[in-house]
């Protein structure tokens, strides 16, 4: 009887660093492996502008005026390719309900499909949202982020990298600069 208790309790012990270490390796073949993206973010609410420890996030590339052919209907799974503009900001170059061969594309869910006059839009949520940052400096970015991503004359955006259906949101930038050295170069900004 003791040698299974003590048998059990080493199996959960490596479960317990099983789970969340292969968790870590996978972000990290992400970030590794995968192609980064530039994804233009959109003003946030400012009624809750900040949850815990990270920055929120919009994004303007959370639905598809891409032509869809097919009816999908909410929850279902997509995937969503991507390709560079010119300036190397995400755009969509494919909707499907098939994994792409590409590297370039996430697996997600559709929101909801509107189906307009002639035209229909597909609303699909991203896997990220969130910035995670040391939790001193993550007020004042979040204030930053929020005042910046209001004003028309700033550019901000997430470098998302993406890997066969998963992505990691690796900084934001306002103007091209990383929102970590923006806030230190900026440290009068309220608070």
């Amino acid at each position: 009887m003791k040698n299974l208790v003590l048998i059990s309790f080493v199996i959960l012990a490596l479960i317990q660093w099983i789970v969340p270490g292969s968790m870590i390796w996978k972000k990290e073949r992400i970030l590794d492996r995968g192609e980064a993206f530039k994804f233009e973010t959109a003003p946030v609410d400012p009624s809750n502008p900040f949850m815990g420890k990270f920055i929120y996030l919009n994004f303007k590339e959370a639905y598809s005026k891409f032509p869809v052919h097919e009816d999908y209907i909410s929850g279902e799974k997509i995937f969503v390719s991507y390709k560079k503009d010119p300036k190397g900001f995400a755009t969509i170059s494919g909707i499907s309900k098939k994994r792409p061969a590409t590297t370039g594309y996430l697996e997600t869910t559709v929101s909801y499909l509107n189906r307009e006059k002639n035209s229909r839009i597909l609303f699909f949520s991203l896997p990220f949202n969130r910035l995670y940052m040391d939790e001193y400096k993550a007020p004042r970015a979040e204030t930053v982020y929020g005042e910046r991503s209001r004003d028309t004359t700033a550019h901000t955006y997430a470098l998302v990298s993406m890997y066969k259906g998963d992505a990691i949101i690796k900084d934001v930038f306002i103007n091209d600069t990383s929102i970590r050295e923006f806030i230190n170069i900026n440290k009068n900004t309220r608070e």
